[in-house]
């Protein structure tokens, strides 16, 4: 488990230096002098640059690329855009990371810098809903057959995982009822400016927020 020091850097931007590094890192394993590279690009690009505060990013990065966790990054499609209509509903995302299987098959895992839920309710969450959404996409966009989808939480090491086709199909229902009625809202529910804030860090919905993007 990672020590988490002082930080003056909110949860949000020490996730968004965590993705951007994985984005950019493409060995199948750890590399000291790759991983720096790659992370002084992601401080450039979200913190300028600066250095302070960004000890719990790279304690994560370091344990998650020694881990056996690690996906076979040269291999990946990262930050796959998806984009498509349920209904009325536009759907819009950014898958982390996809990568083909020795079967032909997929596997869709998303990064979670946060820490990892512990009981059966807490993993019935929007994220979830999030993995659901992810396979019907690839699936139905790219034409191509998932056969897993995982959140990686880089904290503690922990995949939280759509056990089956079965648990895929039931959040995948719950999503898109869930959409269905937000596409049934009368425009003037849904069509309201968005806040975007300290609130946003603890938003297990933010990945679908344009604002928080």
């Amino acid at each position: 488990v990672v020590t988490e020091p002082q930080s003056e850097l909110s949860p949000s931007v020490i996730g968004l230096i965590v993705h951007s590094t994985l984005e950019y890192y493409s060995l199948p394993h750890y590399d000291e002098e790759e991983l720096q590279r790659c992370f002084t690009m992601a401080l450039k690009e979200h913190v300028r640059g600066k250095t302070r505060g960004t000890e719990p990013a790279k304690a994560m990065l370091v344990q998650y690329l020694q881990s056996e966790l690690l996906p076979p990054l040269d291999k990946a499609e990262k930050e796959k855009e998806i984009k498509f209509f349920l209904g009325s509903l536009q759907v819009n995302g950014f898958i982390d990371c996809m990568y083909p299987n020795a079967d032909g098959t997929w596997t869709i895992v998303d990064y979670k810098t946060g820490r990892v839920p512990h009981s059966a309710q807490e993993k019935n969450t929007g994220y979830m809903y999030q993995l659901a959404l992810y396979r019907l996409a690839v699936e139905t966009l790219f034409k191509r057959k998932v056969s897993k989808c995982a959140l990686h939480y880089l904290q503690e090491l922990e995949p939280v995982e759509l056990a089956d086709d079965a648990e895929y199909q039931k959040y995948l229902a719950e999503a898109l009822a869930h959409c269905k009625e937000i596409g049934s809202l009368p425009k003037e529910e849904t069509a309201f400016p968005c806040m975007v804030g300290k609130q946003c860090e603890y938003c297990e919905y933010a990945y679908m927020c344009t604002g928080v993007k």
